[in-house]
């Protein structure tokens, strides 16, 4: 028989974020035997031999019973004061047999539930599990291997980001990896590899592996071995590989690690190409008045190396300025991130109405639709004492067909702004100096925009349910009602994440994947999904506009939360009517066009 061992030196450990596959010789005779402890953190499907073909595989879960053993238990039972000497005749009943005072003869007992029983040699270990394997090896000069994957050992990486002055092109960055060990025993690790990338490996949802969080670190670090942190284990070596496109670290030596600790390795230190900008994205329902402050950007690349998904904390002359997630960003590609306003630099936009025409061929067809030509004034202020580079982008939602006319100077060849904007897809954008406390006005842009009165909010529910009855058909789920919406949710949560990577909105995006995942409940589900449509974010407008433009484009990332928000509606609100307000920026072409239309 093969017990599990945690101090094995020989163990490989192979740790992705989520979990470990753990790699071990056979080295005695089967069954496999796990603790119900190893068991709760283990993907019991996963459980394999390498090198070996297998013929059959067991799984018997048995629990040792302690019968017949000398226990002490509370005499007379419930409000004894005294221990009594006795012996535990069946563990499962509490049948005890106990020889009382005052009689000649034993006697039988059945203790109640709540009855507590003081054990002399040995304590109740609960279930066992044993895993037997029929097998033949597949090469005899090669080791048979057992493997499976494990909950207990994960890794993630953060890194620090070290701005060191303004003008600076490259700066620090440092990467730390930290591995969590959540089991409570040690284990000592002979080969390890981190992985890094796009590796969708599922975690098992299992009750047990909910008492084994963070929130035990606290308690249970007088169980960390000391020794861990021995001096000659201070300088580790990271071997670099790709993998088709999953990026590996191979640990160069041993190492141990406590239960319920992170040990933290230093991984690599960075000159990384760093620019630094004031973000001003402008993004609107219908042109209007708009003002508000630059975002503080950053744009990096990194000329060395693959830099795996991970916090960063980014540091200005050694002090702490802001929090980022980075995503997985391969060799030469440049990553955009924000850290928040930047109150210095101060933007207020004004639209002016030239002229409106109406286009023939759309209203041959029915459907009219008006042209309207816009001057746009942007007020850009920098109240800093150094110059400043602003990237300006404007776009305005559920308008597909924007177009920017050339301007007045340009048409009189007047070199002056000519090529300042620049139009990319539906986004007017423009890179902008502003020295120090300097006010710029630029207003000689002509903007077209094709207006058509927006659909009622009422009129989505036509294109809500068609992606709901598609997304129903194409992934074969069952009409069950709006009921068993867990594998929904994860399926939102996957394409909030997309979208949000998209839009350079992934943190954000991150965080309300996360929020949909962690719902117990068919209930939590549905009212979570309704609480992050109608919180102020990326995703009411882009959801907003997609239905408006009756697209399809995004079926397959919005379709499952329109299942979800269908769910939310269809089933607590059938027995009432209730009213649905949100508000939108109209224009005043857009306005006289309603009154024209009632």
């Amino acid at each position: 028989m093969v017990t599990s061992n945690a101090n094995d030196s020989s163990i490989i450990a192979r740790i992705y974020s989520n979990l470990v596959e753990v790699i071990r010789p056979l080295r005695q005779e089967l069954p496999l035997e796990f603790s119900a402890n190893e068991w709760s953190f283990m993907r019991t499907d996963s459980i394999t031999l390498l090198n070996a073909n297998i013929t059959s595989q067991t799984v018997v879960e048995k629990k040792k019973l302690l019968d017949n053993i000398p226990i002490y238990v509370r005499w007379p039972p419930s409000h004894g004061i005294d221990l009594k000497e006795a012996k535990l005749v069946d563990e499962e009943r509490r049948l005890v047999k106990i020889h009382p005072e005052n009689k000649t003869e034993f006697v039988y007992y059945i203790l109640p539930e709540n009855e507590p029983i003081m054990y002399v040699n040995e304590y109740p270990s609960g279930s066992r599990f044993y895993v037997d394997f029929t097998y033949k090896n597949m090469q005899a000069d090669q080791p048979v291997y057992v493997s499976y994957l494990s909950t207990n050992l994960k890794w993630k990486i953060n890194y620090q980001l070290m701005l060191e002055n303004e003008d600076a092109n490259l700066s620090l960055l440092i990467a730390m990896a930290d591995i969590r060990n959540d089991a409570p025993s040690a284990m000592s690790l002979e080969q390890v590899e981190l992985f890094a990338g796009d590796i969708n490996i599922k975690v098992p949802s299992s009750s047990l592996m909910l008492r084994h969080g963070f929130t035990e670190l606290a308690s249970a670090m007088t169980t960390s071995n000391p020794n861990m942190f021995d001096s000659e284990n201070e300088n580790f070596v990271f071997e670099y590989a790709e993998l088709n496109g999953i990026y590996a670290y191979k640990i160069d030596k041993p190492f141990y690690i406590g239960g319920m600790t992170n040990y933290i390795l230093s991984m690599f230190h960075d000159r990384i190409n760093i620019e630094q900008y004031v973000k001003v994205s402008i993004s609107s329902y219908g042109v209007s008045a708009l003002k508000g402050k630059g975002e503080r950007s950053y744009r990096l690349k990194s000329s060395n190396r693959f830099l795996p998904r991970g916090t960063c904390i980014v540091r200005h002359s050694k002090r702490i300025i802001g929090e980022t997630r980075l995503s997985n960003i391969a060799v030469n590609q440049w990553y955009e991130f924000t850290l928040g306003d930047d109150p210095d630099i101060v933007y207020q936009q004004y639209s002016t109405l030239l002229s409106t025409t109406l286009d023939k061929d759309k209203v041959e067809c029915m459907k009219s639709q008006r042209r309207s030509v816009y001057v746009i004034e942007i007020r850009l202020s920098n109240f800093k004492k150094s110059s400043v580079d602003v990237e300006y982008s404007y776009n305005v939602n559920g308008y597909a067909l924007i177009r920017l006319l050339p301007s007045q100077a340009s048409l009189l060849n007047v070199n002056e702004s000519q090529s300042l904007f620049q139009q990319k897809d539906s986004a007017i954008k423009a890179n902008i100096k502003l020295a120090a406390n300097e006010l710029q006005t630029f207003s000689q842009e002509r903007f077209c925009f094709p207006e058509e009165p927006l659909k009622s909010l009422a009129n989505h529910g036509k294109e809500a349910d068609l992606y709901t009855s598609w997304f129903i058909k194409h992934y074969e789920i069952a009409d069950t009602g709006y009921k068993n919406l867990y594998p929904i949710a994860e399926l939102a949560a996957q394409g909030i994440l997309i979208e949000g990577k998209l839009l350079n909105q992934e943190f954000d995006a991150q965080q309300m994947g996360d929020e949909l995942k962690c719902c117990k409940s068919d209930e939590e589900i549905k009212r979570c999904a309704a609480r992050l449509y109608s919180a102020e974010s990326f995703l009411y407008k882009l959801l907003s506009q997609t239905l408006i433009n009756e697209g399809m484009s995004k079926i397959e990332t919005l379709g499952p939360l329109c299942h979800l928000l269908n769910a939310n509606m269809y089933c607590d609100v059938s027995d009432k009517e209730q009213i649905v307000y949100r508000g939108e920026n109209l224009t005043d072409g857009i306005l006289e066009e309603y009154k024209k239309s009632y």
